[in-house]
């Protein structure tokens, strides 16, 4: 990867480290309701929002790595399909970008869309989903408890895009809370990230 490719990543040697040791956080306050798209031309009152002004377009290898993991989603035909094909519409016309944690952003979340906008609305993920937690071979795990048993999460890329568009497509997370699982879950994002 070269500096021009994406000045702001890390190198490739190595494992996560710093701020990115972990996979980004589950951000419950992701499905935001918006009717807009963020005028950034003007100071943002949501972190989320600000973050993403800030983010600007989306680096070629991050890019890459991104259209990637929605091959891999529409892939999986059906609503995964349906899902990836408003990424790439998303991607291509730059209203998903990509942002950095650190001092420059209140923001701290692993991304976020607002609910039921569809094509309409726009999508924010963080850097650790496209620099270090990219494809099938890297990942994060996390176990949660849904429908009776404890089940293991492969959290990456393609799980993150499948969690967002789900609520660009009006899903909610599930609330499996009350059965003492997380609530970072949504209707498709465990089959249409790539967790069968």
């Amino acid at each position: 990867m070269t500096d021009s490719e994406c000045p702001e990543c890390p190198e490739e040697s190595g494992p996560a480290a710093g701020p990115y040791a972990y996979a980004p956080i589950a951000d419950t306050e992701d499905a935001v309701q918006r009717s807009t798209r963020p005028n950034c031309r003007y100071k943002q009152s949501y972190p989320g929002d600000d973050a993403w002004c800030k983010a600007g377009p989306v680096f070629p290898l991050r890019k890459q790595r991104i259209t990637d993991a929605l091959n891999r989603m529409a892939a999986l035909g059906g609503v995964c399909a349906d899902l990836a094909s408003l990424g790439q519409t998303l991607l291509s016309s730059g209203w998903l970008r990509v942002y950095n944690r650190g001092p420059n952003t209140s923001y701290a979340g692993g991304g976020f869309a607002p609910l039921g906008a569809g094509s309409g609305g726009y999508l924010l993920l963080d850097a650790g989903w496209t620099d270090f937690y990219y494809d099938q071979d890297k990942y994060a795990e996390e176990s949660t408890y849904i429908t009776g048993a404890w089940v293991t999460v492969k959290r990456n890329l393609q799980y993150a895009l499948a969690h967002e568009l789900d609520h660009l497509r009006g899903r909610q997370h599930l609330d499996l809370k009350s059965q003492g699982g997380k609530t970072y879950l949504t209707e498709n994002s465990i089959l249409c990230g790539g967790n069968q």
